[in-house]
Parts: C-alpha cells; sequence; structure tokens
C-alpha cells in the first residue's frame, strides 16, 4: 500500500509489519517508489524481509532523511522487463498492476541531498496529477486508516 500521510509505522508485530510505498524526490528530475520508514524518537520497528541467502546478504543499509514535498494522486507507470526480471530472479509467474500507468494517491518525499539515487535499467514514468486514461479511479488509497 502507498503512504497517505507522514506518521510514525505501526507496529504490528515483526510478522505483520510492512512500510508504506511512496514516491521520492532525489531532485534533478530523478524519481522513484520506495519503501518509506518513518520512525518516532527513540521508535523501534522491525518486519521480516525476504529475498537474501547466505550468498547474498543485506549491505549498504543507510537512513536519509526525507520531507514531506505533496500529497495527492500521481501517474505511475513500470517498464515491463522489471516484471519479467523479477519472475526469472524469483522463478514466480507474478504481474503487474493494471492497467499501467495508473494513477495512486500517495505522499511524494524530498530525499536529502546525500543519498544516493541507484540507477536501475528501466523505463518507469512518474507525473503529478491522475493518469489521462486511468479507468478505475485512485489506488493506493486505504479508508480506514492512514497508518499503514
Amino acid at each position: 500500500m502507498f503512504a497517505s500521510a507522514i506518521a510514525p509505522l505501526h507496529d504490528n508485530g515483526v510478522t505483520n509489519n510492512s512500510p508504506p510505498l511512496a514516491l521520492a524526490d532525489f531532485g534533478g528530475a530523478k524519481r522513484t517508489v520506495l519503501f518509506l520508514f518513518t520512525l518516532a524518537p527513540g521508535q523501534t520497528w522491525s518486519m521480516l524481509e525476504g529475498g537474501f541467502s547466505q550468498s547474498m546478504t543485506p549491505s549498504g543499509i543507510s537512513v536519509y532523511e526525507a520531507t514531506l514535498e505533496k500529497a495527492g494522486q500521481f501517474c505511475i507507470g513500470y517498464d515491463k522487463q522489471r516484471v519479467i526480471d523479477w519472475d526469472l530472479q524469483t522463478q514466480t509467474t507474478m504481474q503487474g498492476y493494471s492497467p499501467n500507468p495508473a494513477t495512486f494517491v500517495t505522499v511524494e518525499v524530498r530525499v536529502e541531498p546525500d543519498a544516493p539515487f541507484d540507477v536501475l535499467p528501466y523505463t518507469d514514468s512518474y507525473a503529478d496529477g491522475p493518469c489521462p486514461s486511468s479507468g478505475g479511479g485512485a489506488r493506493g488509497v486505504r479508508s480506514t486508516s492512514t497508518n499503514w
């Protein structure tokens, strides 16, 4: 799910925790979707993380400040090669969301200047406002809570 506000993460227990997604602006027309971990001072929060093994352990973990830029509708599209590559890597048959692109309601955060922007070989698209032909309305909205 996408974040609809900047608020400390709610702890549902390590096996049930999942951070929300958000649109991030790295400046210079560099944008991406990422997991947004928002913690209150002194707060701890844990989640299970998949995709690692003894030969591929987590590395390069850093914390960077993100500041709310705006909230609203965004037209977000993904490169279909991402799904193909994921399926090959994980031996799954996942499918990306449809339609592609689609309108999502979320927040956009500005990431501090020192945060690295990983350039991946995909052509994703990000635009302010709803997609011209989104069809089924906005996605990413959960009506019962703003803390996901």
